[in-house]
């Protein structure tokens, strides 16, 4: 196992990708290498003065443990490399499916990739597009509900002196028309930017917290009794660094194949018909038409479940092979 972990990271180390120089600009803006390299030095130090103690005293015990700490230490380093290592391999991975899926479907455009960006960088590009957007989904239909709401008490009068005189509404299907804005905005979109919200908070916070957690978990590793929640501390690091940026990547991308595709009778820069047409929630043309409020439930409501699953398999397994390898 040893062997072929080792394998697999000369061939990872030995390819790149267009995005490999966005990776190391990440790492070094992120200073993971400087909180790192920190916490390596605190723990040479804690080694050699057990060893000096242990030496000076004749402490069998100090003696050993410096010695396995030192071995221990070696494994970290080698594991910290292999991380570099997951992280090209991811970034030819996750490049090559989105060179693919947008070249085949959409004709290789998106909003959020080019062909440079790592996967961290599309993850949070396409987060805070998607939030944008039902910021803007949600304050136009208020908006509009508002507008209809007052067109509904419109009302036409007739008064004589002898008769006396009636009073009857003449746009009261306006009011109709807000109250399915309403629902559309207070049921859909409101629920689902409170989620995209949120998702965009907690990506960014584990995306720029690994810069912390990657030393504490080489820290942790010293010491016998807490090693396995060191050994779980990377494997935490590589799924919210790297693997759950790509999921979001390649959320990104089936965003843009579905919701860019003339499939939908929406083509860029033209007006056509859509398949779904309301009189109140309008065709292409219309910010909340049915297909720009339906492209916010996916990832709102279905897409994190998945990904938080997966998460948890992805953890569990990285967990026990780093147990096996140290």
């Amino acid at each position: 196992m040893r062997t072929f972990g080792a394998l697999l990271l000369l061939v990872s180390l030995g390819f790149s990708a267009a995005c490999a120089e966005n990776l190391v600009t990440d790492i070094v803006t992120q200073e993971i290498s400087y909180y790192t390299g920190l916490s390596i030095g605190l723990i040479v130090l804690i080694i050699t003065f057990a060893y000096m103690i242990g030496t000076s005293t004749n402490n069998a015990q100090l003696l050993i443990f410096s010695k396995d700490e030192m071995f221990h230490l070696g494994i970290s380093l080698i594991l910290i490399t292999s991380i570099g290592g997951i992280l090209f391999f991811s970034c030819i991975a996750v490049s090559g499916f989105l060179d693919f899926a947008l070249s085949t479907l959409v004709g290789g455009t998106s909003d959020c990739y080019d062909g440079t960006q790592s996967a961290a960088n599309v993850a949070r590009c396409y987060i805070g597009g998607l939030e944008a957007h039902a910021q803007a989904v949600l304050a136009t239909t208020t908006r509009d509900s508002i507008r209809n709401e007052m067109e509904s008490a419109t009302i036409f009068g007739f008064y004589n002196p002898v008769t006396g005189g009636i009073m009857t509404p003449t746009k009261g299907e306006y009011k109709t028309y807000a109250m399915q804005l309403d629902m559309v905005g207070l049921t859909f979109v409101l629920p689902a930017l409170v989620s995209i919200s949120l998702q965009r908070i907690f990506l960014n916070f584990g995306i720029d917290f690994v810069r912390y957690l990657i030393p504490v978990a080489l820290f942790f590793r010293i010491f016998p009794g807490i090693r396995n929640m060191g050994n779980l501390l990377l494997a935490l690091s590589i799924a919210v660094y790297i693997f759950i940026p790509s999921m979001y990547a390649i959320n990104a991308a089936m965003d843009d194949a579905v919701f860019q595709s003339t499939a939908l009778g929406c083509t860029a820069g033209s007006r056509t018909e859509a398949l779904v047409e309301d009189v109140v929630m309008g065709d292409c043309d219309s910010l909340y038409n049915f297909w720009s409020v339906a492209r916010l439930l996916p990832q709102a409501f279905f897409l994190p479940n998945l990904t938080i699953a997966i998460t948890i398999t992805f953890l569990s397994g990285v967990n026990k092979a780093l147990r096996v390898l140290t």
